[in-house]
């Protein structure tokens, strides 16, 4: 355990529990917004680092980091996923005019429409919107995703992570942030993937309204960085043998996006069939050894 430098912040002591929203994570050391307002540096087990997780904490220690900013050591005692604790402004939503279902899914003069599709076809036109991307654009070079998405694919995994936790720390709206993160986490811990994807899609959720019924084209591409969380938990939850929820929510995306640019449609057939995840594995490997 480290001491922090100094002690007796003001709002008591040793012993306390207070809720915090995590911004950020560098190692073990969480850096947190005060749901009473105030930033806050945690000193707590690393696996709680997922920016936009509201955690409950039971403090040891309180001190001041090296730069002066509030400093405690605690153990996290719960964890949740509540957007409307951290107190945002909904992500821009722009109506950008009424979209056919049917058309959208570019059937051929005479060909059926597939048995997924026949309810949202039924449903006949509704609006298309688009959800503005809130990701920082420098005035030259790529934003800051696109940067990490490139760390990545030179093998520098903790340096694009890094790159990623700094958008949020500026905005936890940034929806493609929350998505790679949860596209990195995916093959190494599970767990951690889904609540990336859980935290954006939740934070996407809740900017859209209840009872939204519009829908999130693909070519809208803003759109994508919420298609691509919801995405990423239906997989994830598929994955931990999840079926029914991850089919619930690949059935929704195929209402917001009837053009099925993600091919979840295919996903939704395998989970008829009752298809865990690695049976599917299974299934695909058999086919192309074919």
């Amino acid at each position: 355990m480290v001491s922090p430098r100094t002690s007796g912040l003001r709002g008591g002591g040793a012993g306390d529990a207070i809720d915090v929203a995590v911004l950020s994570s560098s190692g073990k050391r969480l850096r947190c917004r005060r749901l009473d307002g105030g930033e806050i540096f945690v000193q707590t087990d690393a696996r709680w680092g997922v920016p936009g997780l509201v955690v409950t904490l039971h403090v040891h220690e309180r001190g001041t980091t090296a730069a002066g900013a509030p400093l405690v050591v605690a153990d996290v005692v719960s964890s949740r996923v509540d957007v409307p604790a951290l107190r945002l402004e909904r992500i821009p939503l722009e109506r950008c005019g009424p979209v056919d279902p049917a058309m959208e899914l570019g059937l051929d003069d005479g060909e059926p429409v597939p048995d997924w599709a026949r309810p949202i076809v039924a449903r006949g036109p509704r609006d298309a919107f688009e959800l503005e991307d809130l990701v920082p654009m420098p005035k030259w070079g790529d934003d800051d995703v696109l940067r990490a998405m490139d760390q990545l694919a030179r093998g520098e995994t903790s340096t694009a992570r890094k790159t990623l936790f700094g958008v949020l720390a500026h905005d936890l709206r940034a929806l493609a942030a929350h998505a790679a993160l949860g596209a990195i986490a995916f093959d190494r811990d599970l767990p951690r993937a889904r609540l990336h994807y859980t935290v954006g899609a939740a934070i996407g959720d809740v900017s859209l309204g209840a009872g939204f019924d519009g829908v999130l084209p693909w070519g809208l591409v803003d759109n994508r960085p919420f298609l691509r969380c919801l995405h990423g938990l239906g997989l994830t939850l598929w994955r931990l043998d999840l079926q029914s929820e991850a089919g619930a929510i690949f059935r929704r995306m195929l209402w917001l996006n009837p053009r099925d640019n993600q091919g979840v449609r295919m996903a939704v057939d395998a989970l008829e069939r009752g298809l865990t995840w690695q049976e599917l594995v299974a299934e695909d490997a058999q086919r192309s050894t074919r």
